[in-house]
């Protein structure tokens, strides 16, 4: 009911076609668990209503005791291969995080907006304490939709008292950031968003690979059907190159498993050569030096309708 209700509402307020014509390999990925569960429904009935009328009809009573087991065996194995196709689609975690992020949207997550201000408390902490030479924000797949909301509210709470003068950095890995600013009732998550992305204090790195279904790969994550008005600065946009810092066999496995090509942004290479988590993260460098010397990828359109 969850799948259902969650992918019902993404289709009737348009949301899911316009993320569709900016991701549609993410669109599809949305909408998966969906049509493998009404799929397996629509198979299992299909089957065995044919056969059970095939058995029904027949005039031997052999041949109506193969119809009503042939009946009975498609109903079973539609069973059978629907939790396998389910967990293929990563249906669980994925209906789950998209259904919170719904009622984040509409104002019905408290639990979340508490953390959040928690999370911007310490961010501000930090951009007013002078034991840090940088503020470095690092945020993963519906993480960053947090991450903005908080560095969002830090930022504003700050500059009421004073410039912010240190290294202030973001680094959204794998961002879905689109599932929830594309929702018409997340005015005030677009307006934090639109703020953020016209802080001139902050570098902004988004790194997503075109493999990972599960995110919008390479696609500016301020961008919204829904227009707030207001400059923003540029997000560099980066892939982690994925095939360049992997053997064929590793790669070719790791493409096979959805829920792994996801997460792979937190893990390390064996020789990295382009991106590597731990480097950029706890190296001495900022997030600006680190990734200075990589151009930001702004004419990615494959996924694009």
């Amino acid at each position: 009911m969850v799948t259902l209700g969650t992918t019902a509402r993404l289709v009737s307020n348009g949301s899911w076609l316009s993320m569709c014509r900016l991701s549609w390999v993410a669109g599809l990925t949305l909408a998966l668990p969906a049509a493998v569960g009404l799929m397996g429904f629509s198979v299992a009935l299909a089957g065995c209503a044919f056969l059970w009328a095939l058995g029904g009809s027949a005039t031997q009573p052999t041949l109506a005791l193969l119809g009503y087991s042939l009946g009975v065996l498609a109903s079973l194995g539609s069973a059978l291969m629907l939790p396998k196709l389910w967990r293929f689609g990563q249906g669980d975690w994925l209906m789950r995080s998209t259904a919170s992020l719904l009622r984040y949207a509409r104002g019905q997550a408290p639990e979340v907006d508490a953390r959040v201000a928690d999370w911007a408390e310490a961010i501000k902490q930090s951009l007013t304490s002078g034991d840090h030479d940088e503020v470095l924000v690092v945020a993963h797949s519906s993480g960053c939709i947090a991450a903005v909301a908080a560095l969002s509210q830090a930022v504003k709470d700050t500059e009421e008292k004073q410039r912010i003068t240190k290294p202030l950095s973001l680094l959204t890995l794998g961002q879905c950031i689109p599932v929830l600013s594309h929702q018409p009732e997340a005015k005030a998550f677009r307006m934090a968003l639109s703020h953020l992305g016209g802080t001139e204090a902050l570098t902004w790195v988004d790194l997503s690979a075109p493999p990972d279904a599960c995110c919008f790969a390479l696609s500016d994550p301020c961008a919204t059907p829904h227009a707030v008005g207001g400059p923003t600065v540029s997000v560099k946009r980066l892939s982690p190159r994925y095939a360049e810092q992997m053997d064929s066999n590793s790669y070719r496995e790791l493409k096979s498993n959805k829920l792994r090509c996801h997460f792979q942004y937190l893990m390390a290479f064996k020789s990295p050569k382009y991106y590597d988590f731990f480097s950029w993260v706890c190296g001495p460098q900022t997030l600006a030096q680190t990734t200075q010397q990589f151009q930001s990828v702004t004419n990615f359109s494959r996924f694009r309708w």
